[in-house]
C-alpha cells in the first residue's frame, strides 16, 4: 500500500493489508501523523517502510523512471485511475492553491489553460 495521506486512513489500510504485505509511508497529506498499534504488524507479519520521496527520486533516478513508466502503462491500460477532485481555470489558480493549502481536497486538483 502506498500511503501519502496518513491519519486514520493508515490504520484502515494496515488492517486491509494481506499477510506479508508492505505499507509505504510517503507523507501525511491529511495533516495528521497516525497512531498505529504495532502489534498489528507483528500479528499480520507485514512491513511498514518509510519512504522520503524527494530523496528517493534524486538518489534512485533509474528506479524512479522505471516506476513512473510502469505507472503510466497501468494508466493507459485502465488499471489505475487518478481521483480528480476538481478542475480550475488558470485564472482561478489562486483559488485552487488555497483549496490545497487548506487541505480541502482529497484528490488531484487540475489547472486548465
Amino acid at each position: 500500500i502506498f500511503d501519502p495521506v496518513g491519519g486514520s486512513l493508515f490504520e484502515t489500510s494496515s488492517r486491509a493489508l494481506a499477510r506479508y504485505g508492505r505499507i509505504l509511508v510517503i507523507g501525511f497529506a491529511s495533516g495528521e501523523i497516525p497512531k498505529f498499534p504495532v502489534n498489528l504488524a507483528l500479528v499480520k507479519e507485514f512491513d511498514v517502510v518509510g519512504v522520503f520521496w524527494g530523496a528517493f527520486t534524486r538518489n534512485n533516478k533509474k528506479d524512479f523512471q522505471e516506476n513512473m513508466k510502469e505507472l503510466f502503462q497501468w494508466h493507459e491500460k485502465g488499471l489505475i485511475t487518478p481521483k480528480i477532485e476538481e478542475k480550475f481555470s488558470l485564472q482561478n489558480a489562486a483559488k485552487a492553491l488555497n483549496k490545497i493549502l487548506n487541505r480541502g481536497t482529497k484528490g488531484k486538483v487540475i489547472l486548465k489553460p
